[in-house]
């Protein structure tokens, strides 16, 4: 009786599958959480600050990767909710990349570095970053480890 039963489940099974494959084989893009890099490095949200220098860019693929193209991308400064336009930071103006140096004389304690896809089909949205200060005494006590 139970052998009667198991033929025809394995032969709809295999039938399930059978039709799911080629949709499962569509979904072959990965989705990179963080595709803001600063001199071709991941961007780390913790350590970026007022004193960030180098160059801000937004990629499509594999940060870590050489296969990773720059994507155009808007960046500006939000202040207490409104937008600082002041220097490059501008929510209207597409750019590849971007010199951190132009852009963050204008910015202050606790504004956010906003950087955000200009094509709609990238699905990862926009980030972010909260802007502080740089600690001299994190620093410090880094550079005295181990002794």
């Amino acid at each position: 009786m139970k052998t009667s039963l198991l033929l025809p489940k394995l032969f709809l099974l295999a039938l399930l599958l059978w039709v799911a494959k080629p949709a499962l084989a569509q979904q072959n893009t990965t989705f990179y959480y963080n595709p803001v890099t600063v001199n071709g490095r991941l961007v780390n949200q913790e350590t970026m600050n007022l004193d960030s220098r180098g160059v801000l860019a937004m990629v499509d693929g594999d940060p870590a990767s050489r296969q990773a193209k720059p994507v155009p991308f808007r960046v500006y400064l939000r202040r207490a909710g409104a937008v600082v336009r002041r220097g490059l930071s501008s929510e209207t103006n597409a750019v590849y990349s971007v010199q951190l140096a132009e852009l963050l004389p204008f910015a202050h304690i606790g504004d956010e570095l906003v950087v955000e896809w200009v094509r709609q089909t990238n699905k990862t949205g926009k980030r972010a970053i909260k802007l502080k200060s740089f600690n001299w005494l994190t620093w410090l006590i880094l550079m005295n480890e181990g002794c």
